[in-house]
């Protein structure tokens, strides 16, 4: 298995630099500005909500699927 050793990879040059807090200042400070902590937890709560909805039809299919096998092989439905 190949292993990409990514800080090799987006290295410039072979000469390494330090990140210091200040370097994240901006990107921080950009981000937040963007983005609003409302709409951070608004899209983070959609994502758990569909997770969620998937689960439940994973469940729901699963359970569908064995009823109609036991039915072909049993003659009867049962749930």
């Amino acid at each position: 298995m190949n292993m990409i050793f990514w800080p090799l990879v987006l290295s410039s040059g072979g000469s390494s630099t330090v990140v210091t807090p200040s370097d994240w200042a901006k990107l921080i400070t950009d981000v937040t500005s963007q983005f609003s902590i409302v709409q951070i937890v608004a899209v983070m709560s959609s994502l758990i909500g569909a997770g969620i909805g998937f689960v439940f039809l994973w469940w729901g299919a699963r359970k569908a699927y064995k009823a109609i096998m036991s039915a072909v092989r049993k003659g009867k439905t049962g749930f």
